[in-house]
């Protein structure tokens, strides 16, 4: 009887840990983003966020660069009126990379 009685409470304890284990799992899951769920390569953190914003820009710095080549090169030698808004966009492009710097460094 002694036997019996230690196996349920070594059974009601094993029970109560994994149970225990699951909510603290499932609280874990709740806790993530919904972004996460959905698309698992999304951005988690604020700084990941940040940091994808810049990267975005940096490229189109980078266009805007190449075009700006192109067009001294002679090879673009009649730019149309999008291409020219897109390098008269440069500055605000510039500004807004330098602002995220400074809040991705606050983080």
């Amino acid at each position: 009887m002694k036997l019996f009685k230690k196996q349920i409470v070594s059974l009601l304890l094993a029970y109560n840990a994994l149970k225990s284990k699951s909510a603290k799992t499932e609280e874990q899951e709740l806790k993530k983003p919904i972004a996460a769920a959905l698309r698992p390569n999304a951005p988690i953190t604020p700084r990941e966020c940040i940091g994808k914003k810049i990267n975005n820009l940096n490229r189109k710095l980078r266009d805007i660069e190449i075009l700006e080549q192109r067009i001294k090169s002679g090879v673009l030698g009649n730019p149309e009126k999008t291409q020219l808004e897109k390098i008269a966009r440069r500055e605000t492009i510039t500004k807004e990379i330098d602002r995220l710097t400074v809040e991705i460094e606050k983080l």
